[in-house]
């Protein structure tokens, strides 16, 4: 077992077809319960499987479980992520280390929203920083596609995110845009740079 997250656990796994590690998220069992939100999950593991960009986390697989859960199989990245390199930095990284490290962020984002994907949950949990030290940005189960044809995988006036980064219309429950990820960014870019998350009144890094 790797983490947990969101949608569900992420463990380590060995793909025998190909003999090398992977990384498998199983998709909790409560969230899984209507078909709908099955299929809208396939169709975005699909999507997401077709992006390509070198700090993206790739997706390999989509499988339906015989539980009737389901498991995406991504690519593992080993190295810990941005919450880990705080840890040893309270009071922020360097600069040149921050504006490194949030150019590929952003970079990542950058391909979903040319793709019309929306991640909708950036913070330092999702951000894994592989044996290098690159980002390597993962964990798109609340991400939201802007195809015309694409159902929406969470109700109208829910709220999806982490507080501390939920941008103005997340907290309302209004529509999200690729703006959202761009409010997710500064406040990451913020909290890079002071070690603290901006909120309430808060002075300029």
């Amino acid at each position: 077992r790797l983490g947990e997250g969101g949608m569900g656990e992420v463990f380590l796994a060995r793909q025998l077809s190909l003999d090398r590690e992977v990384a498998v998220k199983l998709v909790r069992r409560e969230l899984v319960a209507e078909e709908w939100f099955l299929e809208r999950l396939e169709r975005e593991a699909r999507l997401l499987a077709r992006l390509r960009n070198p700090h993206l986390v790739t997706v390999h697989d989509f499988l339906r479980l015989p539980d009737g859960t389901a498991a995406v199989v991504m690519e593992l990245v080993e190295g810990g992520n941005l919450r880990d390199r705080l840890r040893v930095a309270p009071n922020g990284l360097p600069l040149a280390e921050a504006l490194m490290l949030i150019r590929q962020v952003a970079a990542a984002l950058a391909a979903a929203h040319a793709e019309g994907v929306i991640h909708r949950d950036i913070k330092p949990e999702n951000v894994l920083l592989d044996a290098a030290g690159r980002v390597r940005v993962t964990d798109f189960g609340m991400a939201l596609s802007l195809a015309p044809s694409a159902p929406r995988l969470t109700r109208t006036g829910a709220t999806l995110g982490t507080p501390g980064y939920l941008a103005p219309e997340q907290l309302s429950g209004a529509d999200t845009d690729p703006r959202t990820d761009l409010f997710a960014l500064g406040v990451l870019l913020y909290e890079m740079l002071t070690g603290r998350l901006p909120l309430g009144s808060f002075e300029p890094p």
